[in-house]
């Protein structure tokens, strides 16, 4: 097995044990909006935007039998951003992006 650090570009709001997994990905927003980040597991999650963490709109559970344990929204713009997670017990964690209506 190989450990790997991982350095966040901010502080996680909840950080997670010491033994916990984190990651970090880039992800581009093409139109200012709610963007959902729908997960497959309930760890911490936080969007950089501009270089701070962007702001939560809600967040909550996903619908029953969906495979989606924790949904978090932010209200995004245009740009790079990066995803931020931390505090998983696994070593995976589905994500999905969408854009809300």
């Amino acid at each position: 097995m190989i450990s790997v650090e991982v350095a966040s570009l901010t502080l996680p709001k909840g950080e997670g044990e010491a033994a916990s997994f984190g990651g970090m990905a880039g992800f581009t927003v093409d139109q200012a909006g709610a963007y959902r980040v729908s997960l497959s597991e309930p760890v911490w999650v936080d969007v950089v935007e501009d270089g701070k963490p962007a702001a939560t709109l809600r967040f909550g559970p996903g619908p029953a039998c969906s495979g989606i344990r924790k949904a978090v929204s932010f209200d995004l713009t245009p740009g790079p951003h990066v995803l931020e997670i931390s505090g998983a017990t696994v070593a995976e964690v589905g994500v999905l992006i969408e854009r809300l209506p």
